[in-house]
């Protein structure tokens, strides 16, 4: 790691551990690049709350981080009381629910609004599908079509974005070899409550942060803050797990190389040891972290959204790579949910579907000569992130 990168991640080293200010050599650190990571990653907030008492940093520039980590603690209490008001409400009406991902990970940072959140996550019986859709029509949330389906409901409501899931891991089971649906599908049974809130008990929550982290991994990337998630669950968390039975759900999973990857990083960046063996080749270790530090905070800064979105198309035709074929041509169950026009139409339209689809993607993306070119490039970056995925044993 040069200056930059080492200073960077040694700050966030410095609030999980609540270490003292250090000194930080501002002449010797790269301004662009530091700035440029923290946004990446969405962790000013952790940056800051160490970085505020170092010495050798202008006032000019922490004035700049303090108003990022005003912006960002702010925004978590809103969002972090928009999630109760849902939470409430569902209570009122009956609905079976728990908090997953951010809320319920920011309970095991140093502060809680240390840790940002985007949408806020519920998870739900199906049967209560419809009365969750109702209430949120009820709250006057608009429901966004693109990316609702049979078992996830998203809705946008005063800036907040709200996922309403029936599973854990719909449709979001990577190579195919694992039903990490089926897996997960005994969440309520594994829920806790705390403070009126419902969420997931800590060992459990853990296994799923981790196949979570994966499932970024697999698509597109994962970045800092995800580490630094893994980490702070460990850091809280270690005495009461079953470090045993954790390796061997991992081993069953498949994510048992890809888990001693990210507990390498915490050992290594944040002084945070897993409990268990998670020794890999340096060389290996070295490379994984360079991917995720450079990654952004869901793999953004690797390669264009469609190539992604091609690695998740392939979970309808059961094939192990991806295909430009399959990514132009998706089938017509993946038509169903993905296109608002084409939801309820029959098989025969599928060609009409196709034409519409591809114009509204090239408008998105600059016109389809762009849109071309971009894809090219793109191919490069992908074959090395599929050969990053072999090394991690997720292929």
């Amino acid at each position: 790691m040069n200056y930059t990168e080492l200073t960077y991640i040694n700050l966030i080293s410095d609030c999980l551990n609540g270490r003292s200010a250090r000194e930080i050599d501002f002449e010797n650190l790269d301004e662009a690049l530091f700035v440029a990571l923290c946004k990446a990653h969405s962790n000013v907030t952790v940056i800051y709350s160490a970085m505020k008492d170092a010495n050798g940093i202008p006032d000019s520039f922490m004035d700049v981080m303090k108003q990022g980590f005003m912006t960002f603690v702010m925004r978590y209490s809103k969002k972090n009381n928009f999630a109760s008001l849902v939470s409430q409400k569902m209570d009122d009406n009956s609905i079976k629910h728990l908090i997953f991902k951010g809320p319920s990970i920011a309970q095991d940072y140093p502060a809680a609004e240390l840790r940002t959140m985007g949408d806020i996550d519920f998870l739900i019986n199906q049967e209560d599908y419809s009365k969750a859709k109702q209430l949120m029509e009820e709250m006057g949330a608009e429901l966004d079509e693109s990316q609702t389906d049979s078992k996830v409901l998203f809705y946008k409501l005063n800036d907040n974005s709200i996922e309403i899931h029936t599973s854990l891991a719909h449709d979001q089971n990577m190579s195919g070899k694992v039903d990490y649906d089926e897996y997960f599908n005994d969440a309520f049974e594994h829920m806790i409550d705390v403070d009126d809130r419902h969420y997931l008990e800590a060992q459990y929550q853990f296994i799923y942060v981790l196949y979570h982290m994966a499932q970024h991994f697999y698509y597109a990337g994962c970045g800092v803050r995800m580490v630094t998630d893994v980490a702070v669950i460990i850091d809280k968390h270690s005495d009461e797990f079953d470090w045993e039975y954790i390796a061997g759900e991992l081993e069953k999973l498949g994510l048992s190389d890809f888990s001693k990857a990210v507990f390498t990083l915490c050992d290594k960046w944040f002084g945070i040891k897993a409990n268990t063996d998670y020794s890999i080749d340096d060389e290996l270790a070295e490379e994984f972290g360079k991917y995720v530090l450079y990654s952004g905070l869901f793999g953004r800064e690797n390669f264009d959204k469609d190539v992604s979105q091609m690695k998740k198309n392939d979970q309808y035709t059961k094939s192990k790579k991806g295909s430009t074929i399959r990514w132009a041509f998706p089938p017509y169950k993946y038509m169903r949910e993905s296109s608002p026009w084409f939801k309820n139409k029959p098989a025969i339209l599928l060609p009409v579907a196709y034409v519409e689809r591809f114009m509204r993607n090239a408008r998105k993306r600059g016109g389809a000569v762009e849109w071309g070119q971009k894809m090219a490039r793109n191919q490069t970056k992908l074959k090395n992130h599929e050969e990053m995925i072999e090394k991690l044993g997720l292929s």
